[in-house]
């Protein structure tokens, strides 16, 4: 949540207190935010568990002591379980390629493997020793 600085404080600010609550829960959560922490972020970030309906106030607290709290102001938090959209498309995204991939990969390798068992002017033939010579081949009667 981000707020402005009280136009004329009572002394040097030193901090702010931030109260939140959900509506419909009695519990108010507390959250102090220092003076260099707000003048870094321009507010404080608050950890907000459930989403649903919050309230929220803020009040300075000076040199010269408390300052009064601000009026409450409520904000909704969303449900991020209920929108898998997102979710859906940083994972089944990556999935998908990866199979179209895969599936790319098989066959340019079983187009390799066919072209290797083939020898240059057709299917290889092998024999157990290519030196050797019918003697049908060599003598001569």
């Amino acid at each position: 949540i981000k707020w402005q600085e009280p136009k004329s404080p009572n002394g040097m600010i030193i901090l702010y207190e931030v109260n939140y609550k959900r509506l419909g829960d009695t519990e108010e959560l507390h959250h102090c935010i220092s003076r260099k922490s707000y003048a870094n972020d321009n507010g404080c970030k608050l950890r907000v568990l459930h989403p649903g309906n919050y309230s929220v106030r803020v009040r300075a607290t000076s040199l010269a002591g408390n300052g009064s709290w601000t009026e409450r102001t409520y904000f909704y938090v969303q449900d991020h379980r209920e929108d898998h959209s997102s979710f859906l498309k940083i994972i089944i995204g990556p999935v998908i390629c990866i199979i179209l991939i895969g599936i790319v990969a098989a066959g340019v390798f079983m187009v390799v493997k066919k072209k290797q068992t083939e020898g240059p002017t057709g299917p290889l033939y092998a024999s157990s020793n290519p030196e050797y010579l019918s003697a049908n081949d060599v003598y001569v009667p």
